[in-house]
C-alpha cells in the first residue's frame, strides 16, 4: 500500500511512531497531480477551483460526473454526503 493511500485520520496516523531521536512528519500533497494537469491543460474550471474554491478536485469531478445523483449539493459537502461517487471520481480524474 502506498503511504498516501493510508487514512489521514488521527487514529491511523497515531499508529506511526518515530524512533527515539527522530521525528515523524505527515504531509498531504493535496492533489498536486490534478493541479499540474489543470495548469497544463488550462482547464479554467479546475484552475478556478484550486485558486478560489475549496480545492477538492475529487468532489468537483464527482459533481460533474454524477449530476443526477449529486444534484445541487455544494462541493464542500460532497465528501460526506456522496462518499462513493467521490471515490469513483478519483478514478475518473
Amino acid at each position: 500500500m502506498n503511504f498516501q493511500q493510508m487514512p489521514s485520520d488521527e487514529i491511523t496516523r497515531a499508529c506511526f511512531v518515530s524512533e527515539p531521536g527522530n521525528r515523524f512528519i505527515s504531509c498531504d500533497y493535496q492533489s498536486q497531480e490534478s493541479r499540474l494537469i489543470a495548469s497544463i491543460s488550462r482547464d479554467k474550471a479546475l484552475i478556478d477551483l484550486f485558486n478560489n474554491g475549496c480545492g477538492d478536485a475529487h468532489s468537483f469531478v464527482a459533481k460533474i460526473a454524477y449530476p443526477e445523483i449529486v444534484g445541487d449539493c455544494p462541493i464542500e459537502e460532497i465528501k460526506h454526503k456522496f462518499h462513493q461517487q467521490r471515490q469513483d471520481a478519483k478514478k475518473i480524474e
